[in-house]
Formats: C-alpha cells, structure tokens, sequence
C-alpha cells in the first residue's frame, strides 16, 4: 500500500488565520493600555492646580440652610376669647410701634368695648404717673444719699481720731478688743468674788483695804476695755452708714433703681 502525503499548502492555509487573530489581539491589547494611560495622565492634569505661593488673608466661607432664632421673644394673645377674623403679621415681618396686628370677633358689645378701652387709658394713665414719680423719689431719694455720705463721713472721722487719740494700757495691748474685754471681764469677777467675804468687815481691815484695792485696779482696766470696744464700736458704725450711704447714692445717682425702672416701665 502507498502512504499518502501531506500537502504543505493546506498547513499554510490553517497557519495564516492563527498569525492573523494573535497580531490582532497583541494591537488591541497595545491600543488599550495606551489609551488608559492616556486618560489617567490626562485626568491627573486636570486636577492639579498650583498657584504662586504668597503672603495674604485667607477667607474661608460657609453656606447652608436652617431657622433663624430670634434673641428674644415674647408671647402676645387677646385677654377674651373669641373669632380671630385677621392676622396682619408673620413671623419675622418687621412692625412698627402702635401697628395693629391681629383683630378679635367677641361677643362684647360696642359698649362693653368702649368700657374695657377706658379702664386700659386709665391704667395706663396711673402707670405713667407712678413711673414720674419713680423719678422724683430717686432725685429725692439721691439728695438724702449725699446728705448721708456727708454725715456719717464725719462720724467716721470723728471716730477714728478718737480711736488713734486712744493710749492703750499695756495690759490690753497684744489682744483685740474682744479678747481683752473677756480677759478684764474675768479678772473683775475673780476680784469682785475675793472682796464680797470682806465687803462688811472693818475699813481698817488690812486684808479688806488689799482686796479693795485690787478690785478697783479690775474695775479699771474693764473700764479701758469697754471704752477701747466703744471707740471701736463707734467706727464700724459709722463706716457701716457710710458704705450703706454711698451704696443708696450709688443706686440713685443715674435715676430710678434699674429693676425699680423696669417694673414701673412694663
């Protein structure tokens, strides 16, 4: 039997589609990675921005939406009750003094109406006359405050050249006033309590004229105490009335007391 032999041209044939498909996907493949390099180098350019470095303010604003809350408020309503028939303002409309702004259907009538419209004047009337003479009660009373300051300015003068004038015993010195007033208070009762065994005996009595004597010398030094305490008594008094004072006139000095003002104001 004879072989049969393979025709070269035939195996060309098959190759030729092969090479043609393998170039066309190593183009595509090429032309893909270009083009996505391309893009990403041209995107990355695109947002790179640079600018010249230089000294200057920098300004950074904010936008954005909500409610706007106002500092203060107050809330307004009809004393009666009734059909509200009109509302001339909304909120945050700007208004003026005197504006109407809402009206009430009652069942009150035109006189009942006028009535309530008179005792309001009159209120009004009295409240104006109480806030003039708020006025005139804090000119008067700022008189008086000055009138204080001057008076007790001088006890307080007065008071303190006493106390400085003051020689204090050795024996009270190195303690206070209260302190001393104790300790002296103690001493004339020990004296007093030694002499009461003595107080009928004799005059000539050696022992009742030793204890005599000693409860005279108590009796004196309780005496420079108690006037040492009343010299300084008398100078925190005064500068109590003087703080006090000055406090009024300070008070008064610019018109009626604040919270007095606002009270008679409202």
């Amino acid at each position: 039997m004879q072989k049969k032999r393979s025709n070269p041209k035939k195996k060309w044939l098959w190759l030729i589609p092969i090479v043609l498909l393998a170039a066309a996907g190593g183009g595509y493949a090429y032309y893909s990675t270009q083009v996505a390099q391309a893009q990403t180098t041209a995107t990355e350019e695109d947002a790179l921005q640079t600018t010249t470095a230089r000294r200057g303010d920098l300004e950074i604003t904010a936008t954005g939406t909500g409610t706007l809350v106002p500092a203060a408020q107050i809330s307004l309503g009809f004393d009666e009750s009734g059909t509200l028939i009109e509302l001339a303002a909304a909120v945050g409309d700007q208004v003026q003094a005197g504006a109407r702004l809402a009206r009430l259907q009652t069942k009150n009538t035109p006189a009942e109406i006028a009535a309530t419209v008179a005792d309001a004047q009159l209120s009004v009337i009295q409240a104006q006359s109480k806030l003039d003479a708020l006025y005139t009660s804090a000119a008067s009373s700022k008189a008086a405050a000055l009138n204080d300051i001057a008076t007790y300015a001088q006890e307080v003068r007065d008071a303190q050249y006493q106390l400085d004038n003051y020689t204090l015993p050795t024996y009270l010195q190195g303690m206070d006033a209260i302190e001393a007033l104790d300790k002296m208070k103690a001493a004339l009762e020990a004296a007093q309590a030694a002499f009461e065994p003595y107080r009928y005996a004799a005059s000539s009595n050696s022992i009742r004229q030793e204890l005599l004597e000693a409860l005279s010398v108590a009796q004196a030094n309780y005496d420079a105490a108690v006037k040492r305490l009343n010299y300084e008594y008398a100078l925190q008094v005064a500068q109590a009335n003087l703080d006090k004072a000055r406090q009024e006139y300070d008070k008064y000095k610019d018109g009626p007391a604040a919270d007095e003002l606002a009270e008679a104001q409202a």
